[in-house]
């Protein structure tokens, strides 16, 4: 989404397309020059808590009590993909250890059962 609305490509023009790191957004047209299609619209909200998720990692601003602003700190990078904020690796390791605690609560849960029941069993017996 542009300043001024969705941008427009030529669908014949297969020339790649380049964005500034101000969100300028060209094409190189079919007679060699530089077509200036538009500038990227960021938008930052005073509570971005309170977006709503939709499908495919999209929010949309649907509270009142959102306030839409120029994201004027943000920079835009050509070609990089978002990196994550978490560790696979980290994650993996977290998780092993949960499961291992799990799994010892698990036996000690059992351990004392069996045990009430002997107790019951011994003291609850005729003999």
């Amino acid at each position: 989404m542009g300043d001024s609305g969705p941008l427009q490509f030529d669908p014949k023009n297969t020339s790649p397309i380049n964005v500034s790191a101000t969100g300028e957004v060209s094409q190189a047209n079919l007679s060699g020059g530089t077509d200036q299609k538009g500038n990227l619209q960021i938008t930052g909200f005073n509570k971005p808590q309170l977006l709503t998720l939709t499908t495919g990692g999209n929010f949309i601003a649907t509270n009142p009590a959102l306030v839409p602003s120029a994201a004027a700190d943000s920079k835009i990078r050509q070609g990089y993909v978002e990196a994550a904020n978490t560790s696979p690796t980290l994650e993996m390791s977290g998780l092993i250890t949960a499961m291992r605690m799990f799994e010892t609560n698990q036996k000690v849960m059992t351990m004392q059962s069996e045990r009430m029941s002997r107790v019951i069993t011994d003291l609850g017996g005729t003999s």
